[in-house]
C-alpha cells in the first residue's frame, strides 16, 4: 500500500493541525534501505510555537506516532 506522511501540530497538548501531506513510494525498497526525500508542506495555523511531529499513514490505518515531537516557530 502507499505511505503518506502526516504532519501533526501541537500546542499545549491540543492538536491543531493533522493531515496527510505527502506520498512516498516504498515500493522495491529493501531491508535496511532508505529514502531521502525533501518536503513542502502547507500549515494553516497562527503564528506561534508548536510541538511537531511527522508520521507514516497507511491505507485506512490511523497514522501513528513514530518518534518524538519538535519544537518549531510558525512565522
Amino acid at each position: 500500500m502507499p505511505v503518506q506522511l502526516n504532519l501533526v501540530l501541537q500546542k499545549e497538548g491540543r492538536i491543531f493541525y493533522d493531515r496527510p501531506f505527502a506520498a512516498v513510494d516504498l515500493h522495491g525498497l529493501k531491508t535496511n534501505e532508505s529514502v531521502v526525500k525533501e518536503i513542502q508542506f502547507p500549515v494553516e495555523v497562527e503564528t506561534g510555537f508548536y510541538e511537531m511531529m511527522i508520521s507514516l499513514k497507511t491505507g485506512n490505518l490511523s497514522a501513528g506516532l513514530q518518534g518524538d515531537y519538535v519544537l518549531i516557530h510558525i512565522k
